[in-house]
């Protein structure tokens, strides 16, 4: 499992029948253009699979967890080559997951992922719009002051969350510890009162 950042393009092997999986962060109705292709071996195939997952899913993912759980939003199967662009529908992890569908050879493959203002092909907008060289550049910006303080209210309602969840399990732990204390004063209690009576059953004490 790998974060990988907007924008870039990698190559990376799959072994024979393996699974990997990337991450992307996305805000609610982001854009995502994922284009991927084989290297070497026109003939080698793969599936892709892209999936959101929770915030308690993604706790410590591995490309073996995350291809197993989420919600599919797009699938592609026995596939060399892959160019495919969604709106996200809600904020939070996004994970592009590549299957190699030989059993004997490694796949190399080819992968850029984008994400959010970088994603957006500005040229067609302005064809489209008949803007000016200025007015795109505004455009632009105004876009990234929007992606930017859309990533501040996610980050603040994920940090939000996570702190539930921390007090939530300190609560927890808390009566845990009070409940073992209130067992063992009780198991000490009577524990004295038994050994009283026993001893004056003998007519030690």
């Amino acid at each position: 499992m790998i974060l990988m950042a907007s924008g870039s393009e990698i190559q990376f092997p799959i072994s024979a029948a393996g699974t990997r999986c990337f991450g992307e962060e996305l805000g609610a109705h982001d854009l995502l253009v994922v284009k991927v292709s084989g290297v070497r071996e026109p003939d080698m195939l793969f599936n892709l699979v892209i999936k959101t997952t929770s915030l308690k899913e993604n706790a410590g993912a591995s490309a073996a967890s995350v291809s197993s759980t989420g919600t599919v939003v797009y699938k592609e199967e026995r596939r060399n080559k892959v160019s495919h662009a969604f709106t996200s529908t809600t904020a939070g992890p996004h994970w592009v997951c590549l299957t190699n569908l030989d059993t004997y050879r490694e796949l190399i493959v080819k992968m850029s992922m984008k994400s959010g203002v970088a994603a957006k092909d500005y040229s067609q907008i302005a064809k489209k719009d008949h803007l000016e060289p200025t007015q795109v550049a505004m455009k632009r910006i105004d876009d990234l002051l929007k992606e930017y303080r859309s990533n501040l209210l996610y980050q603040k309602r994920r940090d939000e969350r996570m702190r539930e969840t921390i007090d939530d399990t300190a609560h927890r732990a808390l009566m845990f510890c009070l409940m073992n204390s209130v067992i063992i004063v009780a198991m000490g209690a009577v524990q004295t009162i038994l050994l009283r009576k026993f001893f004056r059953s003998k007519k030690i004490i």
